[in-house]
């Protein structure tokens, strides 16, 4: 064969190899954890179409972020200075579930900066999802300093302090710092919240917490809106640790002139189960001058509780009633729980399980059984698989801020 043709056959075998090398690198270059899971891969294509739409762009980011995807982290960095500022705060969430290096703290400084409120406060909530150093705890401190910070802003900052110190002195002086803002008006709203999740059960909390809402109940005229707009977040974290003055008092909130609060109590009856509630749930369903929210609650309350009780007074809403609720009493009525006789609150409570302890031989088994159990579990068959974790989006003390990730 000529020589030259030679050449330019090997000319050619080489750049097809090189080629193919090439495309070989460029289909295989996503990490091998987005490799393995279809449905992230499929996240991440949505956000390398390029597409505005907040909803998708937020989805992906957090299932990329829950599984720590570099390539979710590298999408939510090119999208720090999107014109929709929905999308600059989702990038917020999400980038502050990755390590706190320079690529990360940069992203998340030049968003604590952006113009929207929104986004600000966003970088100050989710900083605390991951304690992985001491960075994040200086980056909050030197927020602290910020002269043009608002006052919601500079608690957000203690409440993620409080989150990422060890010394409980520390924890300390950042839980009072947002306690004192909770007593505040003008920030009471946002910091009653935090301090919700800071300290859910501390007596001092707890205590102030059934002072806002008796306060708020008792007091002649509608409390504050920052006070109102938390009313059901407090009754409803009351339920569950401290019910005893909620139980006594059932009947006030149930009526209160403060419509989401009403709503509450009434929606709230199975899992509080005051005395009164049959007095009350019926004074409200068969009052000609009870509102529709309310009577429509009451039926929610009604459903919850279920029994004879409940049955006989779905029956006896008077046919003048507004038609919708008539509609949906006649429907509740056909449900199984109002065939039985007792109603929630009246069923006794299982006793808690006691477990047995690991050095007990349980004295029904067969000889032949103890040696299998001496052997091990696969002797037995095998323990059934526990359902385990599932792959989910992790969580900032107290938050459900995201969506959770696809699983696996």
């Amino acid at each position: 064969m000529n020589s030259k043709i030679q050449v330019l056959l090997l000319v050619a075998g080489l750049g097809l190899l090189s080629g193919g090398v090439f495309l070989y690198k460029k289909v295989t270059s996503e990490s091998p954890e987005l490799l393995k899971a279809p449905d992230l891969l499929a996240d991440y294509k949505t956000l390398k179409s390029g597409t505005d739409d907040p909803s998708a762009v937020g989805m992906a980011l957090a299932r990329l972020a829950g599984r720590q995807i570099p390539e979710g982290q590298a999408e939510a960095l090119k999208r720090v200075t999107h014109k929709n500022p929905t999308v600059r705060r989702m990038v917020a969430q999400t980038l502050a579930f990755y390590p706190f290096e320079k690529a990360t703290k940069d992203a998340l400084t030049k968003l604590s900066l952006d113009p929207d409120e929104n986004v600000r406060t966003t970088v100050l909530e989710m900083l605390p999802s991951r304690n992985d150093g001491e960075q994040r705890i200086l980056f909050l401190k030197n927020y602290l300093e910020r002269k043009e910070a608002t006052k919601e802003e500079l608690t957000l900052c203690h409440y993620g302090l409080y989150q990422l110190a060890k010394d409980p002195n520390e924890k300390q002086t950042h839980l009072d710092t947002v306690f004192k803002a909770a007593s505040t008006e003008p920030s009471a709203r946002n910091a009653i919240g935090l301090l919700i999740r800071m300290a859910p059960t501390d007596k001092k909390v707890i205590e102030f917490l059934q002072a806002r809402i008796s306060t708020a109940v008792m007091t002649k005229g509608q409390p504050s809106e920052e006070v109102a707009r938390m009313l059901p977040t407090i009754y409803r974290h009351l339920v569950t640790q401290y019910p005893t003055v909620l139980k006594e008092k059932f009947a006030t909130y149930a009526t209160t002139p403060d419509l989401h609060l009403r709503v509450t109590a009434l929606t709230s009856v199975a899992q509080l189960c005051p005395s009164d509630r049959w007095r009350v749930l019926n004074k409200i369903l068969m009052s000609p001058e009870s509102d529709f929210a309310s009577k429509n609650a009451a039926l929610t309350g009604i459903d919850q509780l279920g029994g004879k009780k409940g049955l006989q007074l779905l029956k006896d809403i008077p046919k003048s009633s507004i038609l919708q609720i008539k509609s949906r009493a006649e429907l509740l009525s056909k449900s199984p729980s109002f065939q039985r006789a007792l109603d929630q609150c009246e069923i006794p409570k299982a006793a808690p399980k006691v477990a047995a302890k690991a050095s007990a031989v349980p004295k029904h088994l067969s000889p032949e059984d103890l040696r299998a159990l001496k052997s091990g579990p696969k002797a037995l068959g095998g323990f059934p698989p526990g359902r385990g974790v599932p792959p989910g989006f992790p969580q900032p003390p107290g938050m459900k801020g995201l969506m959770p990730p696809a699983s696996k």
